[in-house]
């Protein structure tokens, strides 16, 4: 089977090397060509510069952000372009961009689906997300067992573009916490107070699991799953979609704040890195 992968950044490169791994011929696109030949050269897909006349019988949307779902999706005409069966998009956008996403491709007669997906790069790659689809009942039961090749489950949410606002509900409570563990380690510093206090209550507690998912993140830099600028972005929309529909979004409005802050100096950085972004004193934490 074919399977067409529109963008090839963190998570579209690694949802194309989990279907490669289980035997689809992946075509990989990307607006900055050299990263899908890149790309390919890694998993041995076939990497296309253009969409005009790309044949595929699924296709999978990893694109950063409402501008880049537009700028390919919509005024790229990419249902004139392509030919495929399905397309899910695994972005994660706002849901008045994903409606007018929706709108305009199943007017053009493409069998269109939201397939947010919670996860980065290593569940991706080892085909083990978990996808939110929303569009239509019927559409969905077609294309289940595909997305289940790339997903540990998957959850239908209901009429577009319901999925697009459970995944930035998810993503409000996961990505705030290296935020909040950021301020935590803030107050410890202006009264200096040892890290390895907070290290030893979060162990005995309730939090131990948070400690137990992000301390090893915010301690060791390495290469980014999820980056400091894609929460940033994630906040922007959680909470200008909250203001939107009349909801104060007082807490999300400070964690965007928060992310944003530090863009310039750690934009690229995994965004639990987030939690040193204004450490003033500590240059190295314990491990925990």
């Amino acid at each position: 089977m074919r399977v067409l992968v529109i963008g090839t950044g963190l998570m579209g490169s690694s949802i194309a090397t989990c279907l490669s791994r289980k035997q689809f011929k992946v075509i990989a696109y990307n607006r900055t060509s050299s990263k899908a030949v890149e790309l390919c050269g890694r998993i041995g897909c076939e990497a296309v510069t253009s969409l005009e006349g790309v044949n595929a019988d699924y296709t999978v949307v990893s694109l950063f952000d409402d501008y880049a779902n537009l700028e390919v999706l919509v005024k790229g005409r990419v249902y004139e372009k392509v030919k495929t069966g399905f397309i899910v998009n695994t972005s994660t956008i706002s849901p008045q961009t994903s409606l007018l996403i929706a709108t305009t491709l199943i007017e053009h007669g493409v069998k269109y689906l939201e397939g947010t997906v919670y996860g980065s790069v290593d569940e991706a790659t080892e085909c083990r997300l978990v996808s939110m689809v929303g569009g239509k009942r019927e559409w969905f039961n077609e294309l289940e067992r595909f997305i289940s090749e790339y997903s540990s489950k998957v959850v239908y949410v209901g009429e577009i573009p319901s999925a697009t606002a459970l995944k930035l509900a998810v993503n409000n409570i996961a990505l705030s916490l290296p935020a909040l563990i950021g301020e935590s380690l803030s107050i410890l510093e202006a009264y200096n107070v040892d890290v390895s206090k907070l290290l030893e209550v979060a162990d005995a507690i309730w939090i131990k699991q948070i400690f137990d998912r992000y301390w090893h993140r915010i301690t060791e830099e390495k290469k980014a799953r999820f980056t400091v600028a894609g929460a940033a972005k994630d906040f922007k929309l959680i909470s200008s979609e909250l203001h939107t529909n009349g909801y104060p979004g007082v807490v999300a409005s400070g964690v965007a704040s928060y992310y944003s802050g530090l863009l310039e100096r750690m934009g690229s950085k995994d965004y639990p890195q987030a939690a040193l972004g204004y450490l003033r004193k500590w240059k190295k934490l314990p491990d925990y």
